[in-house]
């Protein structure tokens, strides 16, 4: 772990290998139950998108790698589930690369999409991620629990937030 103060920021940023990494984010990003295929698959995506982005910020010149959040993976420490291990050790260091370049592909990946159709997003660059464009709602995961949800805000608490972003 080291720490750095920027622009009166403090970060905490923890520095691990990139295989514990692995085990942790499949651990939490998928259900140990799946199949050994689908796991190694897993782990092979969320391989290539942490090698994705940490290239994408060292090219920027950024501070960390990877949020541990959902925007980017979410990292909880150690994996508890013996199957994903193996598979992140079947993959050890497999990746999907574009031909074109040889670099990591963007492998977004999600465990819910909610129906969402991809090419209505709007500002996403599909010329040069044209494997992640898909014109047709997904009904793959329509029987999950987080497919669908509700959020409900309060008037005042949603003006507020839009007059911050404002004010920035």
């Amino acid at each position: 772990i080291f720490i750095d103060i920027k622009e009166r920021k403090i970060y905490v940023i923890n520095k691990i290998n990139l295989e514990s990494y692995v085990n942790s984010v499949v651990s939490h990003e998928v259900f140990p139950n799946w199949s050994d295929e689908s796991l190694q698959v897993a782990a092979i995506t969320a391989r290539t998108y942490a090698i994705h982005l940490r290239d994408k910020a060292i090219k920027n010149k950024k501070l960390f790698h990877i949020k541990n959040s959902i925007e980017h993976q979410r990292y909880n420490g150690k994996n508890l589930h013996k199957k994903i291990e193996d598979a992140v050790t079947k993959t050890k260091n497999q990746i999907i690369i574009n031909k074109k370049d040889g670099a990591p592909i963007l492998a977004m990946y999600h465990v819910c999409c909610g129906g969402v159709i991809p090419t209505h997003c709007a500002g996403f660059d599909f010329e040069k991620y044209p494997y992640l464009k898909r014109t047709k709602k997904c009904t793959g995961c329509q029987h999950y629990r987080r497919y669908s949800w509700q959020k409900f805000f309060a008037y005042n608490e949603i003006i507020k937030q839009l007059q911050d972003i404002v004010q920035k």
